[in-house]
């Protein structure tokens, strides 16, 4: 008598999950952020960040290119990490995807020195005074 076994593995290619996994986050400069990812999958998926843009994600004083796990956690956010990021589910099947924006509230602030400008009379004094990251309100 001939016995023969059969092992059949079943893949799942990674799906992530919609209602678990952050939405388009806005957060005020110098507050901290979780973004959140949410995948399954068999085998269960790997999950990495990036960014959109494929600049490097600042987390305290590192630059890295991706981040692993499920959450991508900012401290102290700045202009800097406003950008679109990218959570990548893969497990060796066709990875998938999701995209999540972070902006970040800048508290806009005028710096002026004190400058005390001195002229002739019947000449006129102009100071310019810039403001960095301004946006117009509608």
């Amino acid at each position: 008598m001939l016995t023969l076994c059969l092992f059949f593995l079943v893949t799942v290619p990674p799906r992530i999950s919609e209602n678990v996994t952050s939405s388009d986050t806005d957060v005020r400069e110098g507050s901290d952020v979780s973004l959140r990812c949410d995948a399954s999958g068999s085998p269960p998926p790997h999950i990495k960040w990036r960014r959109e843009d494929e600049k490097d994600i600042t987390i305290g004083l590192k630059k890295v290119p991706t981040v692993e796990g499920q959450f991508l956690n900012i401290t102290k956010t700045s202009r800097l990490h406003m950008s679109a990021y990218l959570c990548i589910a893969s497990n060796g099947i066709p990875l998938q995807s999701a995209r999540e924006s972070c902006s970040t509230s800048i508290v806009r602030s005028i710096c002026v020195s004190l400058l005390v400008l001195s002229c002739s009379l019947n000449y006129h004094i102009h100071k310019n005074y810039y403001i960095k990251n301004f946006k117009k309100l509608n």
